[in-house]
């Protein structure tokens, strides 16, 4: 089954803040991998966030780009702390701006690969390879070879 349709393959983002909370407290944003369709949205986020003429539309698309993608959170409370139910249009109600766009820069560095994909990238980076034939840039390689 293809990573980014994958129900059960997800991740989560924790911000940095929050890094150090003990897990069981630790809040999260849990992500599906991205379809190639939702990392053309990433990019076109990417692309007009500098055309931005007001500090509205930069919040708009920063918050925009945050919920491409994400699929839940956990450990989320209000300042009653009551757990806050899921739904992505809270977003607002829940960040700032700058842990919106640590969220959206931790989107773009973990959704490209679910994680069987980076363990066999893992798996293959010891493998040594030995060249198939010999540089042809070489002179002397070149004149054995003709001989």
């Amino acid at each position: 089954m293809p990573a980014a349709l994958d129900p059960d393959n997800t991740f989560t983002i924790v911000l940095p803040d929050d890094q150090e909370k003990p897990d069981g407290k630790r809040p999260g944003f849990i992500y599906n991998y991205l379809t190639g369709r939702q990392w053309f949205k990433v990019t076109e986020v990417q692309e007009l966030l500098p055309k931005c003429k007001s500090m509205a539309a930069v919040m708009d698309l920063v918050f925009g780009g945050c919920r491409i993608g994400l699929k839940g959170w956990e450990n989320i409370t209000g300042l009653d702390g009551k757990e806050i139910k899921f739904d992505p249009a809270k977003l607002e109600d829940i960040l700032t701006l700058v842990e919106a766009q640590e969220l959206a820069t931790a989107l773009e560095a973990e959704g490209s690969l679910g994680t069987q994909y980076k363990k066999k990238l893992d798996s293959l980076s010891h493998i040594e390879t030995e060249p198939s034939a010999s540089d042809a840039s070489d002179p002397e390689d070149v004149k054995k070879s003709q001989q």
